[in-house]
């Protein structure tokens, strides 16, 4: 299936190309490519789940060496966009930074730190090492059992429906990270 998959890419990113070029407008096109998550742990904001492969493509390339691997976030994107276009923008109206500098091979590092969050997760990541936290509201801590069972209860009958295998039946399983039902 993997290799099927970036078949299909592959050639799906030809046809673009194809068309880019048949309509004159190749060299005056960025092709960007992305994902929100990384393949191996999705769902979560461990490093093989935020870890991914994204692509800036232009006609001639960039100045930096081929491939990049600074560490940079989603929201870096439309900054670096808005840069590469060459639209004025205020930088303090996003997140993110433009990337324009590694492109150009003016920087290797864009970023100190990253922040990620997911759910009830936050992670930061800096000098190579990632501190992971769960924090659960405080009506979470102190949602009375009752509460928890009834919803174990639609999770497990929804899980029923679909033919899916139970995660828990018991209310007092901890609650996952990205919602309030014991056991996820």
């Amino acid at each position: 299936p993997i290799r099927a998959n970036v078949l299909w890419l592959d050639d799906a990113v030809g046809a673009v190309l194809e068309q880019l070029e048949q309509s004159g407008v190749r060299d005056n096109t960025l092709v960007v490519f992305v994902s929100d998550h990384g393949t191996a742990a999705k769902g979560s904001v461990y490093s093989r789940g935020t870890r991914t492969v994204g692509m800036i493509w232009r006609e001639g390339g960039f100045g930096a060496a081929e491939p990049l691997d600074a560490a940079v976030t989603l929201p870096d994107l439309a900054p670096t966009l808005l840069d590469l276009a060459g639209v004025e923008y205020e930088p303090a109206d996003f997140d993110g930074q433009s990337m324009r500098v590694l492109l150009d091979g003016e920087a290797d590092e864009l970023h100190e730190a990253l922040y990620f969050e997911l759910g009830y997760t936050r992670a930061i990541q800096m000098d190579g090492l990632r501190y992971i936290a769960v924090r659960y509201p405080r009506h979470a801590a102190e949602m009375p059992l009752e509460q928890r069972a009834r919803l174990l209860d639609r999770l497990n009958a929804r899980l029923n429906q679909r033919g899916r295998p139970l995660i828990t039946t018991d209310p007092q399983t901890p609650f996952s990270h990205l919602s309030l039902v014991p056991g996820g």
